[in-house]
């Protein structure tokens, strides 16, 4: 009786620990749906927007290596804002400007969840989606070594893509954005990968 209500005590730690693993996955992939809608919503209210006048761009900024996330803007240095994006059919750099991370929309994942960080197909993970007023023009930038010169997203590519995944790899999250700014939420499963 002893060994039987042990391996059900067992049982029941090990189920709520990975229930408790995978509540948390959907609510962080919700969370940064939602950041990411934010980050739209607000490029779109700057339209008719003077004084002061509006960020070049909002987004989403993602830190595989320390598992943050945040809203942000992408400010002028001086003058115009800088040109986001493609120049003469070259893959763009985030230069001339400067990213701000607004405080109090920077999250760092709960324990047990982590960024997916060994997507070896990888063209498709992105660091930055950016959308720049009034259309809103999306930008997305892909994990390249953690940014340096944030290419973006090849033209072939139709949508990057933020993963995320519970540490013991059994369940994964894909936040799929695409080139027309539309946010999708989809499962995904590596669980040969190793952290």
């Amino acid at each position: 009786v002893i060994g039987i209500m042990s391996f059900l005590s067992a049982l029941v730690i090990v189920y709520s620990s990975g229930s408790r693993q995978r509540n948390a996955l959907a609510v962080e992939s919700a969370k940064i749906v939602e950041l990411t809608q934010r980050a739209k919503s607000l490029s779109i209210s700057t339209f008719d927007q003077d004084n002061p006048p509006p960020p070049c761009a909002y987004g989403l900024w993602v830190d595989h290596i320390n598992d943050e996330y945040a809203l942000g803007r992408y400010e002028k240095d001086s003058g115009e804002c800088p040109k986001i994006g493609y120049s003469g059919g070259e893959e763009g750099a985030l230069v001339a400007g400067r990213w701000e991370v607004v405080p109090e929309e920077q999250y760092v994942l709960p324990p047990g969840i982590t960024f997916h960080r060994c997507n070896e197909s990888g063209n498709d993970k992105i660091q930055y989606a950016l959308f720049e007023p009034p259309n809103p023009d999306v930008w997305l930038y892909r994990d390249d070594s953690q940014c340096p010169g944030c290419k973006l997203l090849p033209q072939g590519i139709p949508a990057g893509g933020i993963y995320l995944q519970t540490d013991d790899r059994e369940t994964g999250a894909k936040i799929e954005i695409n080139r027309g700014g539309q946010v999708n939420l989809v499962a995904f499963s590596d669980p040969g990968c190793s952290l």
